[in-house]
């Protein structure tokens, strides 16, 4: 129907539009598409985000991992708190005691920004059983 139309031919856009279950107004995004691409316009397109500008920059996350090592090397707990206690200090001290990166304290991330930063390189190793049951509440009683 779209390429009917953008040849000139007239038909009843609302009529096809009610058949194929789409709106008039993607009905006319499809045709200025197709007017400009050809039919490669029709194909569905990505949704994903051109950018993620909330993404944790690579350098901190490699502070991270530098952080967990060597706290695990030093026989300390190497859990997001303590991490992040560790790049915080070093941040404040404005020195690495072992010559590594230092970050600015405003770059310091989150708890729960170095667990996923973990996860997402692989440092953790998921311990299902270790979740909460499921519809299990204690109330105060009154």
């Amino acid at each position: 129907a779209v390429a009917r139309v953008a040849a000139g031919e007239k038909i009843n856009v609302a009529q096809v539009c009610r058949e194929t279950g789409v709106s008039r107004a993607v009905f006319y995004v499809k045709l200025e598409r197709f007017k400009a691409e050809g039919s490669a316009g029709l194909a569905p397109r990505s949704r994903a985000p051109h950018s993620r500008p909330s993404t944790t920059a690579e350098h901190v996350g490699e502070a991270v991992v530098r952080a967990r090592k060597e706290l695990a090397d030093e026989g300390w707990d190497n859990g997001a708190i303590t991490i992040r206690w560790r790049l915080l200090d070093i941040a404040r001290s404005g020195e690495h005691p072992t010559g590594g990166p230092v970050l600015d304290p405003a770059e310091v991330p989150s708890r729960a920004t170095v667990h996923r930063i973990l996860v997402e390189r692989g440092q953790v190793v998921p311990q299902p059983r270790k979740r909460p049951k499921a519809g299990r509440r204690f109330v105060h009683p009154a």
